[in-house]
């Protein structure tokens, strides 16, 4: 029903890939000033056979960028640096490590991660509640642990302001992370809405298969509990319970919407999961 699925093909009827997704074009081409639609799908397809992110790997590249060893648009550069990771070339293996290593071994320091997790096509900066999935999540930057995207609301009785003001905001980050979480134990794709009304419907359908008498508020207590399990894994690892958006995305505004900066207060974010 969603069809999340396409495949492309060049403009001589030539399977590139499948699926093209909206991550990737993200990552790989705006993210990268690349507008050429069958070079991105070469990038798609080269990055799945070796098995790497499209999301990562958009971001090492545009750190690569930054140092200019891959100019800004350049396509062939970019799908050359990856097919050389089968010679074993040196830079193509730190690309396969990931944003920071290449951050890390080039000597640059905007990259934009948390926890070490490039950032996916979501500007914090716009995307306030995606923000606060970010550096709140067990997960780091990850699009899907809380996904704050537009009119995205799991509580209709709350009023979550704009998309690109702060109101709110932690609470819908909150309620999103715990909904998404039943949803992925449960096996369920979150686009069917990691909502209040929905959790409803999941606990009757485990009260159906299991002779349960679930109540909703016992299938969110459970949510924030399997939340929380991450969370301890992750302290148990040396690693916080919350993070922060990389120095630069506090500092600047976008340079097209100069009203839009990262203006969630850090307490608040500090005070995340006292409040779970």
């Amino acid at each position: 029903m969603i069809r999340c699925s396409n495949i492309v093909f060049d403009k001589d009827g030539k399977h590139i890939t499948s699926s093209l997704e909206y991550e990737t074009v993200a990552l790989n081409g705006s993210n990268l000033l690349i507008n050429d639609l069958e070079k991105l799908a070469i990038i798609d397809h080269v990055c799945d056979d070796f098995g790497l992110d499209t999301i990562e790997v958009g971001n090492a590249l545009a750190v690569f960028m930054e140092t200019g060893i891959i100019k800004w648009g350049d396509a062939d550069g970019c799908i050359a640096l990856l097919n050389a990771i089968k010679n074993d070339d040196n830079n193509s293996l730190i690309l396969g490590n990931g944003a920071v290593q290449v951050g890390s071994a080039l000597n640059i320091s905007r990259v934009a991660h948390v926890k070490g997790q490039g950032l996916p096509g979501y500007d914090p900066r716009t995307f306030k509640g995606m923000g606060v999935t970010f550096v709140t999540s067990p997960m780091g930057a990850d699009h899907t642990a809380g996904a704050a995207i537009v009119n995205r609301t799991p509580d209709s009785d709350l009023d979550y302001g704009k998309l690109h003001t702060p109101k709110n905001k932690l609470e819908l980050s909150k309620r999103l992370q715990i909904f998404t979480m039943i949803l992925d134990s449960m096996g369920q794709c979150y686009f069917i809405g990691p909502n209040i009304e929905n959790m409803s419907k999941l606990a009757k359908m485990l009260n159906a298969r299991y002779e349960w008498d679930l109540k909703t508020e016992d299938l969110v207590e459970m949510g924030k509990k399997w939340l929380k399990i991450e969370r301890d894994f992750n302290i148990n690892a040396d690693l916080d319970a919350t993070d922060d958006l990389p120095m630069f995305m506090k500092k600047e505004n976008l340079i097209d919407l100069p009203d839009r900066s990262w203006d969630i207060d850090p307490k608040e974010i500090s005070s995340f999961w006292k409040k779970l």
